[in-house]
């Protein structure tokens, strides 16, 4: 209910930017300026590297690409992941 977004958004416990401040380590005392906001954008650009679980074949692949990664049988990539040998933790 908008009464219940506008309380909370409104208390001690609301945070904006909550992404950027945990980033970029913003304490919640101060606002975030445009430099957090950068700071963030190049934590995640450069610092972490993402896959979907619903298209692990494609997942798997680019992770090879981007770690250097071999297969040492050719087809052991394909077959773990076809036979759902390769899972992301719940």
């Amino acid at each position: 209910d908008v009464d219940g977004l506008l309380a909370h958004v409104n208390s001690t416990g609301y945070y904006d930017n909550w992404m950027t401040r945990m980033l970029a380590n913003v304490h919640p005392s101060r606002d975030v300026t445009d430099d957090d906001f950068r700071t963030a954008r190049m934590i995640l650009e450069n610092k972490f590297l993402l896959g979907a679980s619903d298209h692990m074949p494609e997942t798997v692949r680019r992770m090879s690409i981007y770690f250097g990664w071999q297969e040492r049988t050719r087809g052991c990539e394909h077959e773990g992941v076809q036979r759902n040998k390769v899972r992301l933790p719940p």
